[in-house]
């Protein structure tokens, strides 16, 4: 895994504002991986407490910033649980590297070794994100406003290239600039609209933030029995996931006898923006869109159409 994807043998470093990627050279995977066992008497409540703990403890970042560690006794077998920086990659990054190391087949042979690629090109990337992040410290000194903006070489180089693109377009075709002016009118309309969206109103969901943290999962689920269930109203996956979400929410609440009728929460969808041929590529390429739950209906299949009829709006928009 670690020759696959070289950034896992780079350390974050940081100076003011700036951070950049750096080769470890101390870099060991003795202290990435670590061997443990479930406390006595073992079951899946004693999991639950192991990993939670985990996911509260913060990752070195004098280090690679992950760690892999075999959790044994559990149910006769053990465990693999693999923790990740967020600036390693997102979910979708993060889920091709867990596949990474499975093999297709089963009994597989062992596959050779992979030869270190790119690894130049990280050295060089991380000492043009140095560059990058002390011009960036000076520039903060005088344009405070203009940081934010400005959140990193590649997306800036991306965004650059974006805008040479449009202007070439516009040139060559002076009708693309109207299709643009449109497509600015329907997004600032989009933008107002959510910016003039009401906050959500108080919920037992809402309360400060602690350190920590509660881990919980289901027994795994058929992929095609998910599929059956939305065919009825030709819902994807994901919206019976968000139908699914939206129902546990409602039975959460309902339990806790709180009052459901006509509630509805803004909840905030990820959107994977990376294209599969890029798979390989770390980082995070993803949207957020906002998603307005219906809590307050008590029907199954009615949630799921509400959430499909909603989710299908969101992606006809701008």
């Amino acid at each position: 895994m670690v020759d696959r994807f070289p950034r896992l043998r780079c350390k974050v470093r940081r100076r003011g504002l700036a951070a950049w990627w750096v080769v470890d050279r101390q870099f060991s995977i003795e202290n990435h991986v670590h061997r443990m066992a479930l406390p006595s008497p073992g079951g899946e409540a004693a999991l639950r407490e192991v990993v939670a703990d985990l996911m509260a403890a913060p990752l070195d970042f004098s280090k690679p910033l992950w760690q892999c560690h075999l959790i044994e006794g559990v149910d006769g077998g053990c465990l693999v649980l693999l923790r990740l920086h967020h600036c390693i990659g997102d979910g979708v990054a993060l889920v091709h590297v867990l596949l990474s190391m499975a093999d297709l087949v089963p009994d597989a042979p062992p596959l050779p070794p992979q030869p270190r690629r790119r690894r130049r090109a990280d050295e060089v990337g991380s000492r043009l994100g140095w560059a990058f992040g002390r011009a960036l410290d000076a520039v903060a000194g005088t344009v405070a406003g203009t940081v934010g903006a400005v959140t990193g070489t590649m997306r800036v180089s991306r965004q650059i290239g974006a805008l040479v693109q449009e202007t070439v377009q516009i040139v060559r075709h002076p009708s693309h600039l109207l299709e643009l002016t449109q497509s600015a009118a329907q997004g600032a309309q989009v933008l107002f609209e959510m910016l003039m969206r009401p906050s959500d109103p108080p919920t037992p969901f809402k309360g400060p933030l602690g350190v920590r943290k509660r881990a919980a999962w289901t027994r795994p689920i058929q992929v095609q029995d998910v599929k059956d269930c939305g065919q009825a109203v030709g819902a994807t996956i994901n919206d019976v996931l968000l139908a699914a979400v939206t129902g546990a929410l409602r039975r959460y609440l309902v339990r806790r006898r709180f009052e459901v009728h006509g509630l509805e929460i803004n909840a905030m969808v990820p959107v994977n923006l990376r294209p599969l041929e890029r798979a390989d590529d770390l980082g995070n390429e993803f949207g957020l869109i906002y998603l307005t739950l219906p809590v307050s209906d008590p029907e199954a299949a009615e949630r799921l159409r509400l959430v499909k009829q909603r989710m299908d709006e969101i992606k006809r928009s701008p």
